[in-house]
């Protein structure tokens, strides 16, 4: 009898763990869903569709550029959603013939339509995914140097390093980010 008296705290006790260990569990995924939300996500899929772009890549960069803050403004300039800089966004509306103003950088659509178009033309410039990052955040002529010094690419094609380590891990968190997506949002159309 007395054994039975002390096995129901005990069992509560496991119980209560138990319930607190699933309610944390719960709780990581709920934010980190929250963290990977798909920001703008009308203007993300109109454009990429558009542009035949990998919906995952542009989550992530937009993940990684403003976390979807359409205001957000870098010390170095870069505006809006997916943090162009009013200089290449220009050049951006002028190639598609857009009108541009730059406070229209803080309109997420526009912005995006034109980080859509930029990643459109880097991809036409170089051929894999890791140079198109890259160019993204250290800018094309920085990659296409890497690309042709044999400390950085053997074939001229493919980065082996990156010597910026900003440009380094901006690669390696818009990659983990696109795989995160790609795992929370499995393809649904």
């Amino acid at each position: 009898m007395n054994k039975q008296k002390h096995s129901r705290p005990l069992g509560a006790a496991v119980l209560a763990v138990c319930l607190a260990v699933i309610i944390a569990a719960l709780s990581y995924c709920a934010y980190r869903i929250s963290r990977f939300e798909r920001y703008h996500r009308q203007s993300v899929e109109r454009w990429c569709e558009s542009y035949g772009l990998d919906e995952y890549l542009i989550y992530a960069m937009i993940y990684a550029e403003s976390g979807g803050d359409s205001y957000a403004v870098s010390h170095a300039g870069a505006v809006g959603t997916m943090q162009l800089m009013p200089h290449t966004a220009e050049w951006m509306a002028r190639r598609e013939g857009l009108d541009y103003q730059e406070n229209m950088l803080l309109e997420p659509d526009y912005n995006i339509r034109l980080g859509c178009a930029y990643i459109k033309y880097l991809q036409e410039r170089f051929r894999n995914t890791e140079c198109v990052i890259a160019a993204y955040n250290a800018g094309p002529g920085a990659v296409s140097r890497w690309l042709h010094d044999p400390r950085y690419s053997g074939d001229g094609e493919h980065l082996e390093s990156i010597p910026y380590d900003e440009t380094r891990e901006y690669v390696k968190r818009v990659t983990r980010a696109a795989e995160i997506y790609r795992k929370l949002y499995p393809a649904d159309k």
